[in-house]
């Protein structure tokens, strides 16, 4: 950014020789940012293919040739693509260079899973992870954390041989609560350290890039639009009932709805600010009607989103009580070994919780609950009981489209509207695209299913134009919290230098951009004003 000079945040390591990264050199030369070129790199790409059972993908490959170049990246891609093998070779860079790779995610669940997976993969001599709650192996290889734990690191240097970082689920970055945080991990990263940025389809990759290059440094774009899972979308009347979507026109959908909504059922809607205006409304169709038509379909195993924790339970709770049960006699038995496993293994965590003993029940009947206010302990059960197939519906909040390894068949919305601290909103066309991502495994099924729950025929024309609506841009959520302010007045006693870091944000950027755009547009407006007077002076 011209007149802006890069902050010194890397302490001792940057002075030592650049964000963290040991010298090299010698016969290889340097490659970009001071790491090592090999001398063969199509032998590091066919060494780094023979891990895997399968071909790597043509975006997969672009991606790691950057890296293996030296140079940062932002990979845009939809949710379960495979943007995860991008991560893995930049780990096996980071092990190869001798120096140190941080992963970063936007939740402790995420986190604690990452940290899980990595364990067994490359053992727990080589793997640490650092949040709010955990700290185990802090000096490692490979150290997983959240956000919040890198943006501390970076404000108080001490990020030490750091070479490589991982941003996954960087499209957070437009959280209206946190996507500050990604912002000031992206100023304040030292230019050596190499950034590997995975992003869910976004509408403004190239932009996001271009802010990158002016606070960061040069960084590669690589987009790929194409599910590996193809994905088809339904609606779901208040009587569960399933109604395609593709290759109806709206005429035909209101077709295949007409008679489905009780009128006596509908009720006027009570206006609510900050809620979408529907005249008439009814009751989205209720998880004892929705979850057997799944199963009928074969569309189980299944994620349930619930808006709300509350709801959440409630709708495990009236599963229970109308004696539901997913499980053959035998997975019931596995799952009661796993409960019972898990219980000596944590004794004190399950004393004599009524929310607990009731997830429990829920599991054994093939049913399961995940929202932030569950024990993380309990959630790993629920999330290792549903990639063993043991776990056939999640009722979930929207916690677990980010990024949890939980893919399933199918996806449920029962709803499109969700509460925010200002009321209610419907949820944007990218948030629907991570929910609805969660549906079709790959290698496993052929096609994945979202139904979405209507609550009254005057809902279809907003959802179809949700999901036919183009991907939409990151717009930036850049605030100064409490603890941002704390870091940068402990941190930065000059300042100037507090008014530069917050000038190199990237709604400040895209603010400049705008005002742009709109002095070009006065200017050429200005201008065909003043040949018309001179027209009209002339006549």
């Amino acid at each position: 950014m011209p007149g802006l000079r890069r902050l010194p945040l890397a302490g001792k390591a940057e002075a030592a020789g650049g964000g963290g990264c040991p010298p090299t050199g010698g016969p290889g030369g340097a490659g970009v940012r001071g790491m090592p070129v090999d001398a063969d790199a199509e032998a590091v790409l066919t060494a780094f293919r023979a891990r895997y059972p399968f071909p790597l993908d043509p975006f997969q490959e672009e991606a790691i040739r950057h890296i293996l170049e030296g140079a940062s990246v932002i990979v845009s891609a939809p949710t379960g693509a495979g943007k995860t093998l991008i991560a893995e070779f930049a780990i096996a860079r980071a092990f190869a260079a001798g120096t140190r790779l941080a992963y970063t995610t936007p939740l402790k669940a995420l986190s604690n899973q990452k940290f899980a997976d990595f364990t067994r993969q490359y053992g727990p001599a080589r793997v640490g992870i650092l949040t709010g709650d955990v700290k185990v192996n802090p000096r490692a290889p490979l150290v997983v954390m959240t956000t919040e734990i890198l943006r501390n690191m970076l404000y108080t240097r001490t990020l030490e041989e750091i070479g490589y970082v991982v941003l996954d689920e960087c499209h957070y970055m437009g959280d209206e609560g946190r996507g500050t945080v990604w912002e000031e991990i992206i100023i304040n990263c030292p230019r050596e350290v190499v950034l590997v940025a995975l992003s869910a389809t976004v509408g403004n990759i190239e932009e996001i890039a271009e802010w990158v290059r002016t606070v960061h440094g040069e960084v590669r774009v690589v987009k790929h639009a194409t599910r590996p899972v193809p994905l088809h979308y339904h609606l779901c009347d208040s009587e569960g009932h399933f109604v395609p979507l593709d290759g109806l026109s709206r005429s035909q959908i209101f077709e295949a709805l007409r008679g489905r909504f009780d009128p006596r059922r509908l009720r006027l809607q009570r206006f609510r600010p900050g809620r979408p205006r529907r005249f008439l409304r009814g009751r989205p169709a209720s998880p004892l009607a929705v979850i057997p038509a799944l199963r009928a379909k074969r569309w189980l195993p299944a994620i349930y989103f619930i808006f709300s924790r509350a709801g959440c339970e409630g709708a495990l709770r009236r599963f229970l009580e109308d004696g539901l049960s997913l499980l053959e006699p035998h997975r019931e038995r596995e799952v009661e070994e796993a409960i019972q496993a898990f219980r000596a293994e944590n004794p004190t965590l399950v004393s004599e919780s009524e929310l607990n003993e009731m997830l429990f029940e829920g599991l054994r009947r093939g049913a399961g609950v995940h929202h932030a206010g569950i024990l993380p302990a309990v959630k790993r059960l629920t999330e290792q009981l549903f990639e063993r197939g043991l776990a056939r519906v999640v009722f979930a909040t929207e916690t677990m489209s980010l990024g949890i390894h939980m893919p399933a068949r199918s996806v449920f919305l029962q709803s499109l509207t969700k509460r925010t601290d200002v009321g209610f909103r419907t949820v944007s066309h990218n948030e629907l695209t991570q929910m609805a991502g969660r549906a079709g495994r790959r290698g496993i099924d052929p096609e994945g299913k979202c139904i979405i729950a209507l609550e009254g025929p005057e809902a279809v024309d907003e959802t179809l134009s949700l999901i036919r609506k183009a991907s939409e841009p990151v717009e930036s959520q850049f605030r100064i919290g409490y603890s941002s302010a704390a870091l940068l007045l402990h941190n930065y006693p000059d300042p100037e230098d507090i008014r530069r870091n917050i000038e190199s944000s990237f709604g400040q950027f895209q603010n400049r951009k705008r005002m742009g755009a709109l002095e070009g547009e006065v200017a050429e407006l200005t201008d065909q004003l003043k040949r018309a007077r001179g027209f009209v002076a002339g006549c």
